[in-house]
């Protein structure tokens, strides 16, 4: 269960029907939440249906977080940590702006060119700016599906995601998202 991310109590935030949750290294389904106890079946196996407490001999049953709540979870508690380092000040935000721009970096293959400058493909330059227009988005509370293009969006919350994305990519990195994204469309052009 140490891979697991574990989340709220029934207590922090009633269970609902089909939420996954771990009691003791466990986990289950639950069927119907009565209040202090429930119904559930096993997971992944569907037995059951077991009355269960959702608190016995003072261990909680917690809520099973998947990927992408778990991502948010975690970019949260760095947004709130790094706003607790800073006071919450607005330089405090610009380091929180540039932690969340450095996290989306992360696993993206650094190149060298030869004068030992970083530089990726115009598509990865655009991947990894849309990742980052992702993040921006989930720190306040929205989703998109994974591979959503915010640089296509029409909505002006999301064009200002990505806009967001691009300077603080383009201020960390030293490149022109605009221009990658240009070259990227004119490429995919070519590809009919």
């Amino acid at each position: 269960m140490s891979d697991l991310v574990l989340g709220a109590t029934n207590a922090e935030e009633p269970f609902k029907s089909g939420e996954r949750i771990a009691f003791s290294g466990d986990q289950y389904t639950v069927v119907k939440n009565h209040g202090n106890t429930g119904t559930v079946v096993e997971f992944p196996s569907g037995d059951g249906p077991l009355a269960f407490r959702w608190s016995f001999e003072g261990e909680e049953c917690r809520r099973v977080i998947d990927g992408a709540a778990s991502e948010l979870q975690r970019l949260r508690g760095a947004l709130e940590a790094i706003l607790a380092r800073t006071n919450g000040t607005s330089f405090g935000m610009g380091q929180a702006v540039a932690k969340l721009a450095t996290d989306a970096l992360d696993g993206v293959p650094e190149q060298r060119s030869s004068e030992g400058r970083r530089y990726k493909t115009s598509a990865e330059i655009v991947a990894v700016c849309n990742k980052l227009a992702r993040m921006y988005y989930a720190s306040q509370g929205y989703e998109v599906e994974e591979g959503y293009r915010f640089d296509r969006a029409h909505h002006p919350h999301e064009r200002g995601m990505w806009n967001q994305a691009a300077l603080a990519f383009e201020f960390i990195e030293g490149t022109d998202v605009e221009n990658a994204l240009c070259e990227l469309e004119d490429e995919e052009d070519e590809r009919g």
